[in-house]
């Protein structure tokens, strides 16, 4: 459950705006747009340049096979990826070949 906050700048506090799971309605926006669009799988990528990995929240057919060719499951169609920071050479490279070998990885 992700807490939203802001801050309160003439008293110095923070204050919880209100509990929000962000996460499920992500993955439903996502899984509601990769059908629309006929894809076969939807990966949103967000990186973290500091701690240089990336967590790849994955919807769709393939979901289970791009998250293993990626990093660990963490959780609901999230995978954690260190040392993942390019998409051209690091993303795509490992979703094609995870996808051309697909029985290794079931």
């Amino acid at each position: 459950m992700l807490e939203v906050v802001f801050s309160d700048s003439e008293k110095g506090s923070m204050k919880a705006a209100k509990n929000y799971n962000m996460k499920n309605d992500l993955l439903e926006l996502m899984e509601k747009k990769r059908r629309e669009e006929n894809y076969v799988s939807f990966i949103l990528m967000l990186t973290d340049i500091f701690k240089e990995e990336s967590e790849m929240i994955v919807v769709g057919e393939y979901k289970d096979i791009i998250g293993k060719a990626l990093g660990e499951a963490t959780g609901k169609g999230s995978y954690c990826a260190p040392g993942i920071l390019s998409r051209k050479k690091q993303v795509v490279p490992a979703i094609t070949t995870a996808i051309e070998h697909l029985e290794e990885f079931n």
